[in-house]
């Protein structure tokens, strides 16, 4: 089963010799801990597996721990942050450590449980004691995340670092962090002139962030960069914190799902229906070629702007109605022929559309795909039907009822002339037939001419 959890796990966080890290199960026991929490709290090599975790934990702390946990199961992407001792020799002596607690999700084989991520601050805590610091600088290392933090002078000069700062910079660069050095030497090579940037701008009173892939050996590792004016008392600005976290992870997952959404998008915008991507503020995130055509708007006129944009003015009500029962209860919805819908175009005509919907989630945020397709020419060519539905029907009733007289008298005619006497009774009747067989070739031509009308 240790294995299994190892497999599951970032192999620096399995192998690391500077973080704690442990697997409790939603019951708080112990399921897995990695190398370096067993050098910490299991001196004497006794297992804690199946163990109550409070067993390594001062009891008044006990209780913060639970509640991190129990945010962790109610909140499955929050992460909770918490600081918790170890009792020492002596009811003061304490091993202090910070935590950062989140949902562990199992598989088939590793059952659900909490993730804690760890950190040794005890020569934090001794330094705040016994050195006195003041207490602005303390707060730029110990008010932070157990991320890697350093203090930096406006002139460049370490003041100090906590020790996952040190670690990062001994992992990454190969150097020992000393305060009092210039901080410009452990600075990751290529990117000095961003440093200098955001330094400066940290020194005017902004504080930054971004992320950034580091090199790490034949890797890169992505990591969360903070600078952040630190002041005294009096306002006078003492230095910048430069803070350094890893996301590498989480990262890497969010760029995986951005890489899928684009290759979404780029479907769409071959797709031959008008499309259209509104956020959860039924704001336009995206519209298609096709529904920029469709609708008469350049891409820029709609992107960010409220979805009332494409819907006529006296539905507003009524659509606002509609969308918000969707957003309350998304699903496939596929809106039939039947159902009268209009978008509006750019120049405030109407265009009768055939909507569906779907809808999908990015960091718990839902987006809609809103599918168009234009009816008015499916509308036109039923009508064109329809109408030579009619044309056939009268068609018809002519075969049937005015071609049939003139034939009947014909084939009456033809009766005639086989029973008749005389030459004269045989002009007069050969005349009838001729008045009859030319009105049936008029009738005749007319439905032909009809026809090619249709």
């Amino acid at each position: 089963m240790e294995k299994n959890y190892e497999r599951a796990l970032p192999d620096f966080l399995v192998t690391s010799d500077s973080i704690f890290v442990i697997i409790t199960d939603l019951e708080g026991k112990y399921v897995y801990y990695n190398k370096y929490f067993t050098c910490s709290f299991c001196p004497e090599g006794k297992s804690l597996i199946n163990l109550p975790f409070s067993l390594t934990i001062h009891h008044e702390d006990v209780n913060q721990g639970i509640e991190a946990a129990i945010k962790c199961i109610e909140n499955k992407e929050s992460k909770q942050k918490v600081v918790l001792r170890k009792p020492g020799l002596t009811n003061n002596d304490f091993f202090w450590t910070q935590w950062e607690f989140s949902y562990f999700k199992g598989d088939q084989v590793l059952p659900d449980g909490i993730l804690c991520v760890g950190y040794d601050i005890s020569s934090e805590s001794k330094t705040k004691s016994e050195l006195q610091l003041s207490e602005n600088k303390l707060r730029a290392i110990l008010d932070s995340s157990s991320d890697g933090n350093i203090l930096i002078s406006p002139d460049l000069k370490v003041l100090s670092f906590n020790k996952a700062a040190q670690k990062n910079t001994s992992e990454l660069l190969g150097k020992e962090l000393l305060e009092g050095d210039d901080f410009r030497n452990y600075v990751v090579p290529g990117t000095e002139a961003g440093f200098y940037k955001d330094f400066n701008r940290a020194l005017q009173g902004e504080s930054i962030s971004f992320d950034m892939e580091i090199p790490f050996h034949e890797n890169k590792i992505w990591f969360r960069i903070l600078y952040n004016p630190v002041y005294d008392k009096k306002n006078t600005l003492i230095g910048v914190t430069f803070s350094a976290q890893y996301i590498d992870s989480e990262k890497r997952v969010e760029l995986k799902m951005f890489e899928n959404e684009e290759k979404f998008r780029k479907t769409l915008e071959v797709a031959p229906v008008m499309v259209a991507i509104i956020d959860s503020s039924k704001k336009i995130t995206y519209v298609n070629p096709m529904l920029e055509k469709g609708l008469g708007y350049e891409r820029d006129e709609l992107i960010h702007h409220d979805l009332n944009v494409l819907i006529p003015d006296h539905l507003h009500s009524m659509h606002e109605k509609m969308v918000n029962g969707y957003y309350e209860k998304p699903l496939l919805i596929s809106k039939l022929r039947n159902d009268i819908i209009y978008a509006k175009r750019k120049n405030n005509s109407h265009l009768e559309v055939e909507v569906y919907l779907n809808h999908y989630k990015i960091q718990d945020e839902l987006y809609v795909v809103a599918i168009m397709h234009d009816v008015s020419l499916l509308r036109k060519s039923e009508q064109k039907l329809k109408e030579n539905n009619e044309q056939l029907k009268k068609i018809a009733w002519r075969q049937s009822h005015e071609v049939r007289g003139p034939l009947a008298n014909i084939l009456g005619l033809c009766n005639l002339l086989e029973s008749a006497s005389g030459d004269s009774e045989h002009e007069q009747l050969l005349s009838f037939l001729k008045v009859s067989a030319s009105r049936l070739d008029d009738i005749i031509n007319q439905i032909v001419q009809e026809t090619y009308r249709m």
